[in-house]
């Protein structure tokens, strides 16, 4: 059975998922946690359940999204998937961010690309790569 945990953060209240099937074995869905309160819900959720994160996967690359990358990346040593047309979105995080007036997300995570009906194995789970364009160029579900 697949398990989903969903948790609401930054100004946005973006949706953050952590999905696994089996015990110890996780993949983080758009880590959006973007303070120190919302960083210790999500590392504190992974503790409190004994799992590891074996990959983040982005949707796509708004700001509100990939807050936490860097610091999950850094933590675990895991890949983060994402599609390539959307690295011009990573690169107009600043602007973006000073447009809003809230702070940068660290974009230094290094990205592993992916495409359409790409199959990512990771924690004991297959998920398909469905390229998903309009809200950003290189949108996936």
């Amino acid at each position: 059975m697949l398990n989903i945990h969903q948790s609401s953060y930054n100004l946005f209240q973006q949706k953050t998922k952590i999905i696994w099937k089996e015990e110890g074995r996780c993949a983080g869905i758009d880590p959006g946690f973007s303070n120190e309160a919302e960083e210790k819900d999500f590392f504190s959720f992974l503790e409190a359940r004994a799992l590891v994160p074996e990959a983040v996967l982005l949707t796509h690359g708004h700001i509100d999204h990939i807050y936490g990358v860097k610091r999950v990346q850094d933590r675990y040593g895991i890949p983060v998937y994402m599609h390539p047309a959307d690295k011009p979105v990573l690169e107009t995080s600043r602007e973006t961010a000073a447009q809003l007036g809230i702070s940068v997300p660290d974009i230094s995570f290094t990205a592993t690309d992916i495409a359409e009906v790409d199959i990512i194995e990771t924690a004991g789970i297959s998920l398909e790569v469905i390229w998903t364009p309009g809200h950003t160029p290189g949108g996936v579900c």
